[in-house]
């Protein structure tokens, strides 16, 4: 083991992967680093300095046996399990209340900004509460969902 890793007994900034049981783990310290190149492919150019935090990874090869298990164990849901998009449909609501626009904030902010999120809303028992409380300045608003799912696929 060279000396910028150490075996899993501190914390590289996250939580030691003992307490969870995983083991054969060994600690990456965070750090600043040179990226590219501006002297071989373009694609690398241009070479810039970027911070990493530290973290955690596997000793030795993870096998598809390894990550079932790790998914099964946590719950993980992988990036290509995520969907790319949300429409919230609100065309046949009668009623948005604050809580039912609470829900569709915490909603947005749970989805993170990786996922589209569209709201479907038009008149004024959706559209115009979303608009008065400043909602449809923060999420995309759109007055049929052929609109809203057209641009999900912009």
């Amino acid at each position: 083991m060279n000396d910028n890793a150490r075996e899993a007994q501190g914390n590289p900034g996250t939580e030691s992967p003992r307490a969870h049981g995983y083991r054969g783990m060994v600690a990456i310290p965070g750090g600043s680093f040179r990226m590219g190149s501006d002297g071989h492919y373009p694609e690398e150019a241009p070479a810039h300095i970027v911070r990493v935090d530290a973290f955690w990874i596997d000793r030795h090869a993870v096998t598809n046996a390894d990550f079932k298990r790790f998914v099964d164990e946590t719950g993980y849901v992988t990036l290509a399990e995520k969907p790319a998009g949300v429409v919230v449909d609100f065309t046949d609501v009668e009623f948005l209340a604050s809580v039912g626009m609470g829900v569709l904030v915490a909603a947005h902010d749970e989805a993170g900004d990786d996922i589209r999120f569209s709201v479907v809303a038009d008149g004024p028992a959706t559209s115009r509460p979303l608009k008065l409380i400043g909602i449809a300045d923060i999420l995309p608003v759109f007055p049929t969902l052929d609109e809203a799912l057209t641009a999900q696929r912009a």
